[in-house]
């Protein structure tokens, strides 16, 4: 969130509004993560986080195919670097805490106790590559990249090979 004030502020007024909606949504994530502060009486920030919560799913860009290629703006010699969003996989995340933690009850039975722990959670990730090709090279439309990984049967390192494959060399 405090990354994309910085961005509004740089971008103007046109761009502001989209950032300075997201930045509203950041901060109240960032609240909700903290049970203390999610108990506390929603305010806008955590009132647009849950809205965004309740319909991440519909949102047409989340939702929607990440699938696409793109070219850095500068070139180094005869070459310039190509990436690509390839998809969305899902990687375990494992989560524990560093220490075990101090129990303090208010209303539940003194036997309760803490205990090392482990909880594993599969996330979703965006799966990314990257290669060089001609500093003439096009970039990759989006109907290529679909089909590349399409063709590779979504498996991420035979999808990644095909893309550095379709890319011209110098």
């Amino acid at each position: 969130a405090q990354g994309l004030r910085g961005v509004r502020t740089a971008s103007g007024e046109g761009a502001g509004e989209a950032l300075k909606r997201k930045a509203l949504v950041l901060r109240g994530l960032a609240r909700l993560a903290k049970p203390a502060e999610a108990a506390k009486p929603d305010d806008a920030d955590t009132s647009a986080a849950r809205r965004f919560l309740a319909a991440w799913r519909s949102d047409p860009v989340l939702a929607g195919d990440v699938r696409q290629a793109s070219a850095a703006p500068l070139a180094s010699g005869p070459e310039r670097l190509h990436s690509a969003w390839l998809g969305v996989g899902r990687r375990e995340l494992a989560v524990s805490f560093t220490s075990v933690p101090d129990l303090v009850s208010t209303d539940a039975p003194q036997s309760l106790r803490a205990t090392a722990a482990e909880q594993r959670y599969l996330v979703p990730v965006v799966v990314t590559t990257s290669a060089s090709a001609s500093v003439t090279a096009p970039v990759l439309p989006r109907a290529k990249v679909r089909e590349l990984v399409d063709s590779a049967k979504r498996e991420t390192t035979a999808a990644a090979d095909a893309f550095r494959a379709a890319l011209p060399r110098p």
